[in-house]
């Protein structure tokens, strides 16, 4: 079989490769570049590379059976080219007054981004591995990477070491599936398993209530233990673990009559990483300024901040799933897709924990607008981290008010899907 070797497919991933040396050289050799000065240097790079993945929209192709490049691709790329942006502009002041070695930091970002470019491209599991170690690698690096803060040091070793556990059950189950069908590229998998074999999709009413039970349970505890927080990161942690509750719900209710449950997956995932980075920015600008990052140490910020307190507010609305904004539009659809595969008991679950993450998202934004101010004096205003903020925040409208176009290109790809898998069904049955 002649492969595909078209090495310009994988040019957004060349340039992220190529920039995270470039900042590790110009830290290395260029001594009169600020700290801050390397972060937008690495910003350029991961917006270069979400730019050049729109050369590929509405192609479909592939590189030698390992990477697909086709919307989705294209989608994930540009998305995930955004996050490093904001990543590096937002943690900016804090490199430059915090770390030491700015330029690994930044280039850690990027071959972050490089691994998830890779991992939502794979076109079989082992090239999917490889890339999400590369992305977990990284990022257990950058979580440890305050090496004389303790809590980086915990959080580090902690992440590492659930890594390693799940690797170690992805790998496993790497094992089983090449056992069972002799491959690990997708289509290969996909005709091995469409006959009378055990396939996933086929077999889904044995797991379907497996994961709606895990998504309950996972919405509770995240959502349960987050009430107890008094610190926001912490909250804003235990509050992504409800979070992923509600994205298994589109696991649970996919099927292959029902396309939209894959689509409102990725929509909410969209919204949801536009939304929380919007609070992570604004977190991190609070502590730029104060060095605190306890619930009751935003007491007056609107006084103090009111453009970062607005924008807050809005991010743990969005969260909490309010109307206009996008967690809003998110998990209807994804309520609705859940619903048309009889889970509505598990929608109702999700409203019932949407509304408990609003008691304690409405928790920081009275501190916010009701408590009194240490200080009654004003911040300074940081123009481009307020920038970077602003388009988050137009971001969470945008999604909320108009999330079609998001939708459109995530459902195409689930038809692709959907449709592959119909044909190979047809295919492998006998003729009546």
């Amino acid at each position: 079989m002649e492969l595909n070797l078209e090495w310009e497919l994988l040019v957004p991933e060349y340039i992220l490769a190529g920039w995270a040396g470039v900042v590790v050289l110009l830290d290395l050799f260029w001594g009169r570049l600020r700290k801050d000065q390397l972060a937008y240097v690495a910003a350029a790079g991961a917006l270069a590379s979400a730019l050049s993945a729109l050369i590929w929209v509405n192609d479909d192709t592939d590189f030698a059976g390992l990477i697909d490049v086709d919307n989705y691709t294209a989608l994930f790329r540009v998305f995930f080219g955004g996050i490093g942006v904001f990543a590096c502009v937002a943690s900016a002041r804090f490199v430059r007054d915090r770390l030491l070695h700015a330029g690994e930091y930044y280039a850690l970002i990027l071959l972050s981004v490089l691994g998830a470019n890779l991992m939502a491209a794979a076109g079989e599991l082992l090239t999917a591995y490889i890339s999400l170690e590369l992305l977990s690698f990284s990022l257990y690096v950058l979580t440890s990477y305050a090496k004389f803060d303790l809590r980086s040091n915990e959080g580090g070793l902690k992440y590492m070491l659930l890594g390693a556990f799940s690797s170690a059950i992805f790998l496993y189950g790497i094992s089983m599936i090449y056992g069972v069908t002799g491959s690990t590229h997708f289509p290969a998998i996909a005709d091995a398993l469409s006959g009378d074999t055990s396939a996933f999709l086929p077999l889904v009413d044995d797991w379907r209530v497996f994961i709606a039970a895990l998504s309950a349970a996972t919405m509770a505890l995240g959502n349960l233990v987050a009430i107890q927080q008094h610190n926001i990161k912490r909250l804003l942690a235990y509050s992504s673990i409800g979070q992923v509750g509600f994205l298994m719900m589109g696991i649970a209710a996919l099927s292959a009559d029902n396309t939209d449950a894959a689509s409102a997956l990725v929509l909410h995932l969209v919204g949801y990483v536009i939304s929380n980075l919007a609070a992570f920015v604004c977190v991190i600008i609070w502590y730029n300024w104060t060095g605190k990052e306890e619930v009751k140490d935003f007491a007056g910020a609107a006084e103090r901040a009111p453009y970062l307190a607005l924008s807050l507010s809005i991010a743990l609305f969005s969260l909490a799933g309010m109307p206009l904004f996008a967690g809003f539009a998110t998990k209807f659809i994804l309520f609705q897709a859940a619903a048309q595969e009889d889970l509505l008991w598990l929608s109702a679950v999700a409203v019932t924990f949407s509304f408990v993450s609003l008691y304690y998202y409405l928790i920081v934004i009275k501190e916010m607008y009701l408590g009194k101010p240490e200080e009654p004096t004003r911040f300074p205003t940081p123009w481009l981290e307020y920038a970077a903020l602003t388009l988050l925040v137009a971001g969470v409208f945008v999604v909320g008010l108009y999330p079609q176009p998001v939708f459109d290109v995530a459902e195409d790809s689930a038809v692709a899907m959907m449709s592959a898998v119909d044909t190979t069904d047809a295919v492998s049955q006998p003729p009546p």
